[in-house]
């Protein structure tokens, strides 16, 4: 057989073993981030103070554009102590 043909095969394989590692490191590191990202959500909603139904409730109200996005801000004192 033809030394270039071979030469191109032992290439081809090696590049498809490189795809083939690269492709398990990348699921790899997709469930990473979205263990990570779940655990953010989960940080973000407890701080809420919601239960799962109210949660729920409240999602499915955004769904259909019937739940407000309220953001309460606690009161701050605005004025500047320093001021004369």
């Amino acid at each position: 057989m033809n030394v270039r043909i071979e030469r191109l095969r032992a290439e081809r394989e090696k590049n498809d073993n490189k795809i083939r590692t690269l492709s398990g490191r990348n699921r790899k590191i997709d469930e990473e981030i979205l263990k990570i990202e779940n655990g953010e959500i989960v940080g973000l909603v407890r701080a809420t103070g919601m239960d799962l139904d109210e949660l729920a409730a409240y999602l499915k109200a955004f769904r259909t554009g019937e739940a407000p996005f309220v953001i309460q801000k606690e009161s701050e004192d605005t004025t500047n102590e320093n001021e004369d």
